[in-house]
């Protein structure tokens, strides 16, 4: 069957009215009388401009409106909010009850542990009486207790503000919980009490993935040294917390600390394996890809469904649809509808870190990667051999990635990385291999315990020498620098000028 490819200019200009609304609505609160009168300004201007294609001009007005209502009831707080409850029980003990809504970690803090989770809030105890409560707050917990997410429970401890612990104004813990819709945070010592609630949990897949997710924590750091283990666990989970803090600022100063963060790299070499498996099912083509979204679906439940692993899902699962239904994706309609879905979970995701440095990198790979091909193929690096083709080409993606998010990391980390245009020539497929030697590893201790030390083996050589290479790469003089204050505005012209010089190449190429 001929396939016929998406049209994909409505999800873009809907993906992009939604995203000005939330924009707008987030910085700037909003009356309806007003945001009415800017819709109808809107409506008319864009009308005049787009008057062949009134339709598009809807759908944007639309999506605008609907991401500074939508934006403006996600930052809304219920009457009952337990933010509201601060002011009464500021330096006093409390009890909450509620149910644990996110997987129990577990950091080594100085000389004792803490255990950190998400507690959505239904009760609070106060003047002697149980009285109704919303909201979330982050618990954090010095002392052993056997909960895991689902948990109803009865907490003792004192709330207090979230600590700022970044200088950089524009990479805020604070505004981090915000997002998320936690405003406090509950301490709770080693005398604070734990009562569990065995007769009520809450049942959903979670619930099923979340043990899993701590036996292959368990396996990682029964066969692995801590530091070891401590990658594997962010590059495979999605959980950084045991990320000694020297190995941080090692894949920071070689700009590799997106080789850490789940993405589509992870991703494709799951997708690679699990294809693998299905393979040997004697089932349609069609089923196979079904269910290869559907396994899909359950890793990213299992890494903790972070913003970057999402939007890969997202696109890797509408890549496979165009499988199942013959026809052809358009990869710029796959982001903007990824961002979308993504926005539509929860619109404040849009200024995550995470989120911005994903889509950065997706951006720059499918703009600036169609602009370098397409020179390079009208000239004369169209006749290179596979090996140089091979060799170019990683070149060319890695240069771009570092283009596309180094606006970014200098607005949020105050470091340029040079070095990271060399280092990931190596470093991605390295990775790779580590995320399938990793994999592996766990599907061993599921289906055939006794190969988990040669995975584990294999995995430390290959660890070990990656590790390796960064350090020396982090001595290569001008490798990387620090930066001081960066203003916005500088960083919104950068991205401005590597648009507009795009575009004239494109438009030079037409």
């Amino acid at each position: 069957m001929k396939q016929k490819p998406f049209h994909s200019s409505i999800i873009v200009f809907v993906c992009l009215g939604y995203v000005g609304g939330i924009v707008v609505s987030y910085f700037i609160s909003i009356a309806f009388s007003v945001l009415f009168c800017l819709v109808c300004f809107l409506f008319g201007v864009l009308f005049f401009i787009r008057r062949k294609r009134i339709i598009y001009t809807v759908f944007i007005i639309l999506a605008f409106v609907f991401g500074c209502v939508y934006t403006q009831s996600v930052q809304l707080k219920a009457p009952n909010d337990i933010n509201n409850f601060y002011a009464l029980t500021k330096g006093k003990e409390i009890i909450l009850r509620g149910i644990i809504d996110s997987d129990v970690t577990y950091k080594k803090v100085f000389h004792t542990g803490r255990y950190s989770f998400t507690l959505k809030c239904a009760n609070i105890f106060l003047h002697n009486q149980w009285q109704n409560t919303t909201g979330k707050v982050l618990v954090q917990m010095y002392h052993d207790a056997d909960l895991q997410y689902g948990d109803y429970v009865d907490l003792t401890g004192k709330t207090h503000r979230p600590f700022e612990y970044s200088d950089n104004e524009h990479s805020s813990y604070v505004d981090y919980l915000k997002r998320r819709g936690i405003h406090l945070i509950l301490s709770m010592k080693k005398e604070g009490k734990v009562l569990r609630h065995s007769d009520v949990r809450l049942t959903d897949i979670k619930t099923i993935i979340y043990p899993w997710r701590r036996k292959f924590i368990d396996v990682f750091n029964t066969y692995l040294t801590p530091n070891e283990a401590g990658i594997m666990r962010a590059v495979i989970l999605g959980d950084r917390t045991q990320l000694p803090r020297h190995v941080k600022e090692l894949f920071s100063r070689t700009g590799t600390s997106h080789v850490l963060a789940m993405s589509g790299l992870h991703v494709g070499a799951v997708a690679g394996i699990f294809m693998l498996v299905i393979r040997s099912l004697s089932l349609g083509y069609r089923l196979k890809n079904i269910l290869l979204i559907v396994m899909l679906i359950l890793f990213v439940f299992l890494t903790g469904m972070r913003p970057s692993i999402i939007r890969a899902l997202i696109m890797t699962s509408l890549m496979l649809g165009g499988y199942i239904f013959e026809k052809e994706s358009n990869h710029y309609n796959n982001v903007f509808l990824a961002a979308f879905i993504i926005l539509l979970i929860n619109p404040l995701y849009l200024f995550d870190i995470g989120f911005q440095l994903s889509f950065a990198c997706i951006f720059s790979i499918l703009f600036l990667m169609s602009i370098i091909n397409r020179e390079a193929s009208m000239g004369e690096l169209g006749g290179l051999g596979k090996l140089r083709h091979y060799f170019f080409d990683s070149l060319s993606v890695s240069t771009v990635i570092w283009i596309g998010v180094t606006g970014l990391t200098v607005l949020y980390f105050n470091i340029v990385t040079p070095v990271s245009i060399i280092v990931n020539l190596w470093a991605i497929p390295l990775i790779g291999i580590v995320v399938v030697l990793g994999l592996g590893m766990l599907l061993a201790s599921i289906i055939f315990p006794v190969m988990i030390g040669c995975f584990a083996a294999c995995l430390k050589v290959v660890l070990n020498f990656f590790v390796a290479t960064l350090f020396l790469a982090e001595k290569v003089p001008l490798g990387y620098f620090y930066v001081k204050y960066v203003n916005i505005w500088y960083i919104i012209i950068y991205y401005i000028v590597i648009f507009v010089l795009g575009f004239f190449f494109v438009r030079r190429n037409k």
